[in-house]
């Protein structure tokens, strides 16, 4: 009898350790062998917030995008001061407040600064703020420029130095800036591109390294994008 409830005690173990093994979350392999601390970090996202695989993969990208170079070591609840639920990401010494939606991150934040999505910090800065920055100057500039010919009345045919020096300080600087060119480090797996002093270039894989020499048009339109460190 007791070699009977044994065998049958052995049999249950062996079926849940099959089951186990069958459930087992698969990792994704070209993560992995980009970053050795993803299958880490992946599994802090799974488990804390609550994320499918597919979920938490997207959500490691986006956070590498935004900068992360190294494992997720603690996640934590929080709400900002609109109520708003969000989680504090812990990567070394270094955090990030994701805010999720539907399983999804929607927007990632350092010390006040929305490092995604691109662009949210000017497209989302309050419109009145843009309307009095924008309006006041252009009444200043108007009674300014009014001014300034008073100012510059020719006087028996001369041009005061004002003006003179005015004429002389436009420089063609913003198209000098436009075509300077840069050698850049690029991760052609993920199409961002940093710096050579930037240290998240450091860890990018020899078969995803290269680099590209141009302007900062020729580089975006080839595809990739700005590091997040880079941008800071």
């Amino acid at each position: 009898m007791k070699r009977t409830t044994c065998l049958v005690l052995a049999a249950l173990l062996c079926f849940l350790f099959a089951g186990c093994n069958s459930a087992a979350v698969e990792t994704n392999a070209e993560l992995e062998s980009q970053y050795d601390y993803y299958s880490a970090s992946a599994t802090k996202l799974r488990n804390e917030m609550g994320l499918t695989p597919d979920q938490a993969d997207a959500a490691f990208q986006v956070l590498v995008q935004c900068g992360m170079d190294g494992e997720i070591t603690y996640i934590f609840d929080k709400k900002d001061s609109d109520d708003n639920a969000y989680y504090q990401v812990y990567f070394g010494s270094k955090s990030f407040d994701v805010y999720l939606k539907d399983g999804a991150i929607e927007t990632v934040k350092q010390y006040n600064k929305v490092l995604y999505p691109e662009g949210v910090t000017e497209a989302n800065t309050s419109t009145e703020k843009t309307m009095v920055k924008t309006s006041t100057p252009t009444v200043a500039t108007a009674s300014a420029t009014e001014t300034i010919t008073k100012k510059t009345t020719p006087i028996e045919g001369k041009t005061s130095t004002k003006e003179s020096a005015t004429k002389k300080q436009k420089p063609t600087t913003t198209k000098k800036a436009s075509e300077q060119k840069y050698t850049v480090i690029l991760n052609t797996s993920t199409h961002v591109y940093h710096l050579r002093e930037c240290q998240a270039a450091k860890k990018i894989k020899a078969e995803n390294r290269s680099t590209m020499t141009g302007t900062i048009a020729e580089i975006e339109a080839a595809g990739y994008r700005l590091c997040g460190f880079c941008a800071k």
